[in-house]
């Protein structure tokens, strides 16, 4: 599994944040598309970081992941995928 990145800004100077990525299969993958866009920090006019487009063989890939993950969620007890949730909302609190 990739490591969580914490955006790093503490103040109002221009920070670089990493580039965006897909979550297919429990790990961050990069798209496999050749369209990248930069994602323009409007305070400052300039790419805090870019996206690479996917296409539709990422889609397949994320679309037959997800296929594999359900047996083992659909079996697992509401509590349990409530507090899932639960905790990601936690990690992007303290995260972003």
């Amino acid at each position: 599994m990739g490591a969580i990145t914490k955006f790093a800004a503490n103040s109002y100077d221009f920070t670089k944040f990493v580039d965006a990525k897909n979550w297919i299969g429990g790990e961050w993958v990069n798209p496999s598309g050749s369209d990248v866009h930069d994602v323009i920090n409007p305070r400052f006019g300039k790419a805090m970081a870019t996206v690479r487009m996917g296409t539709a063989a990422d889609v397949a890939a994320a679309v037959r992941a997800a296929k594999a993950a359900y047996p083992a969620w659909k079996e697992m007890p509401m509590r349990e995928r409530a507090q899932i949730f639960y905790r990601f909302r936690e990690l992007m609190e303290r995260d972003i």
